[in-house]
């Protein structure tokens, strides 16, 4: 029997569609999508994303991903940075062993999200959205997390004056 490529492809082109449908928009949505894709091949499913760090200097957003430690704590391993507002990717790297170390991050969904959003506000050019992140950071990871964050992406140091 053979094959029909132009069903193959009109499917494989509407699962995808279907894909970006059911994720929410901006960075939220990049990171909802760090298991799947090529991305899937270098984030396992068991790490976890830490919020993410807007990157002005180069119109990027990046990530740290983390694999879970000991009594609740995370270590992060790598970073993906995209391109902002696209979303292409532009780098995924293993961190030097030197630069991680376990640290708290505390479940709490809505902060997250609220870090998603204020990191979208400050790639746009929000001028108090710097602090808010920060101040999202620290509830998140405490402020040992936060000086992390500033050590894996010492880029964005329109950030991490307040340190």
């Amino acid at each position: 029997m053979p094959i029909d490529r132009d069903s193959l492809r009109r499917a494989a082109n509407a699962a995808a569609e279907r894909e970006r449908g059911s994720r929410p928009p901006g960075i939220a949505g990049l990171i909802l999508g760090l298991h799947r894709g090529k991305l899937a091949e270098f984030v396992t499913i068991e790490s976890s994303a830490l919020p993410p760090v807007p990157l002005r200097p180069e119109s990027a957003v990046g990530i740290a991903v983390a694999a879970r430690g000991d009594s609740g704590t995370w270590v992060p391993w790598g970073r993906v940075v995209w391109s902002w507002p696209e979303g292409r990717v532009l780098r995924q790297e293993r961190l030097s062993p030197g630069v991680a170390r376990a640290i708290p991050l505390a479940s709490d969904p809505e902060t997250f999200r609220q870090s998603c959003t204020t990191a979208e506000a400050h790639l746009g050019g929000d001028p108090g959205a710097a602090a808010e992140l920060v101040g999202h950071y620290r509830r998140l990871l405490g402020d040992d997390g936060t000086r992390l964050l500033a050590a894996i992406f010492p880029s964005a140091s329109d950030l991490w004056a307040s340190l």
